[in-house]
């Protein structure tokens, strides 16, 4: 496993790939994308903060609407049915964007004890939104 970078329109992308052999041929399969966060630890940093807005955002739009545990399809297609076909077209959405967080954000904790990184504590997100807030540019390098 290593962190493979790509450049496209100008940016640089970062993703965690391994390889692989697909009829004698060496292949690469991505295991995480890292976005522009150029380490796991980095990657870890953002996502949870990705994540801690969107679950914000979530229960801010819907309130007490949200069941207590979004993987229980049954209770989330209760709270669709019961909200209007364009509120809950953007509830799917926010479900389903939060889900993928959480997966990310277990996918990079569990590669980056592999590549021999540090896996940051939940308060450096914390940490970084304080930065964030006094410096705008901190972080964007």
């Amino acid at each position: 496993m290593f962190i493979r970078s790509s450049t496209s329109k100008g940016h640089t992308y970062w993703r965690v790939v391994e390889s692989h052999r697909v009829n004698g041929r060496v292949v690469q399969r991505e295991i995480v994308g890292l976005g522009s966060c150029e380490t796991v630890a980095e990657a870890i940093v953002s996502t949870r903060l990705a994540l801690r807005d969107a679950e914000k955002k979530l229960s801010q739009s819907f309130g007490d609407l949200v069941p207590a545990d979004l993987t229980d399809e049954v209770a989330v297609g209760a709270t669709r049915d019961s909200l209007k076909k364009t509120k809950a077209a953007a509830f799917i959405r926010s479900v389903n964007a939060i889900l993928k967080l959480r997966k990310d954000l277990g996918l990079m904790e569990m590669v980056a004890p592999i590549l021999g990184e540090i896996i940051p504590p939940d308060d450096a997100a914390s940490e970084f939104q304080a930065m964030k807030k006094k410096c705008p540019e901190w972080g964007t390098w």
